[in-house]
């Protein structure tokens, strides 16, 4: 059951950051550099903004997902994010062009 006023776009922006733990949640892992260990474990984000203060995703009309061009983030959010548009080539998701560098 939806209840109150319709949500014309909501917008998830997804993006992943490495986050420090202690060396015990690292072992084993390999980091960036070759031959050296990782320092951090990836946490991957999503933030919702909408055009108004009155938020909820059952409401929104349409739903929008903003990346940078990673491609998981087009491969994941359609499980995080169901009924949204995902970022990625031939989607019409949007993508951030501040954040947006060479392809990875």
């Amino acid at each position: 059951m939806v209840v109150g006023k319709p949500v014309r776009i909501l917008y998830v922006l997804m993006d992943g950051t490495g986050v420090p733990v202690v060396k015990q949640e690292t072992a084993g892992r390999a980091g960036k550099k070759a031959g050296e260990p990782a320092h951090t474990r990836e946490a991957k984000l999503g933030c919702v903004f909408s055009q108004t203060k009155n938020r909820g995703w059952s409401r929104a009309e349409k739903k929008v997902v903003i990346g940078d061009g990673a491609e998981w983030i087009g491969n994941i959010a359609p499980q995080h994010f169901p009924g949204a548009i995902p970022p990625g080539p031939g989607r019409a998701g949007a993508l951030d062009h501040n954040r947006a560098g060479p392809p990875r």
